[in-house]
């Protein structure tokens, strides 16, 4: 099943395994000079050695983050196996799932019930949540659940919790 998407996953791992693959290749870098070139050792080489082998990881962790052919190439490609497919059963699951699911919820007693209500009143109640249809023009519809002293909302800390008295 084709499908095109920007990125399966984040994997937040390639930072830090590109961080590691360019401060070990500069260091290869600079033992090989070193043993090509051998030259007294100054006062400033092993904080310029050190300087530069930081600086070629940093670099190759940028190249990552704003490279994505050079973060393919880190990938495993057995990591990318299992992440597209997670990603192919899920869109399968919806692309097959949800008509079936629906197919079978519209001759169901209740939902029959409720949609005639949601036509007919404008509202209708299914296991305590009561549905409103969009009256502005608008096809959507709206839901809340009434008669419950509880509350998912989390005020202005944006954290979920609950309100009124239990």
């Amino acid at each position: 099943m084709p499908a095109i998407v920007g990125k399966a996953d984040s994997y937040v791992e390639l930072p830090w395994m590109a961080f590691a693959a360019g401060a070990a290749f500069a260091a290869l870098a600079f033992v090989i000079a070193d043993a090509l070139r051998p030259h007294w050792t100054l006062s400033y080489t092993a904080l310029l050695h050190a300087t530069v082998i930081l600086s070629a990881g940093g670099a190759s962790v940028l190249l990552v983050i704003f490279a994505p052919p050079y973060a393919r190439l880190l990938l495993r490609p057995s990591q990318v196996d299992i992440e597209v497919r997670q990603y192919v059963y899920l869109l399968g699951t919806y692309l097959i799932g949800y008509p079936l699911a629906k197919f079978r919820l519209q001759h169901m007693p209740w939902y029959v019930k409720a949609a005639a209500d949601l036509k007919s009143k404008g509202t209708a109640t299914i296991g305590g949540f009561t549905m409103t249809s969009g009256s502005s023009g608008g096809s959507g519809s709206s839901w809340s659940s009434g008669g419950s002293s509880f509350s998912g909302g989390g005020g202005s800390s944006g954290g979920g919790g609950a309100s009124g008295s239990w």
